[in-house]
């Protein structure tokens, strides 16, 4: 569990914090919960992907709101978040694209890439 760990968020001031401080950047934030097994599984994919962009140099931050954490059950209210795992991507303080529910690394890769476009 702890190999597939991230930043955590655990506020909306700190969601704000995050999308201010990384402004220039793609912001990729999943949203789970503990016990859910599809988001410890997206959550290998997710790492990979962290560590894909890492060597590439590309700007894209990965960070992580576990919805049932105090505090954070208002933030995916906010975000609309219904379920999980919800991956959202942020440029600044606006959303980029839709919810990325690609279950594949070439996959989600792709669908990033095409929001750094």
């Amino acid at each position: 569990l702890d190999t597939v760990k991230f930043t955590p968020i655990a506020s909306d001031e700190e969601l704000e914090d995050v999308l201010r401080k990384n402004k220039d950047d793609l912001t990729v934030v999943k949203f789970w919960k503990r016990g859910c097994m599809p988001c410890l599984a997206f959550g290998e994919m997710f790492k990979a992907a962290e560590k894909h962009y890492q060597e590439t140099g590309k700007r894209v931050k990965f960070y992580a709101v576990d919805t049932k954490a105090p505090g954070c059950t208002e933030l995916a209210r906010y975000q609309l978040v219904d379920g999980t795992p919800t991956i959202l991507t942020f440029r600044g303080y606006r959303q980029v694209g839709e919810e990325i529910k690609e279950t594949s690394l070439a996959a989600f890769t792709a669908a990033i890439d095409a929001r750094l476009a």
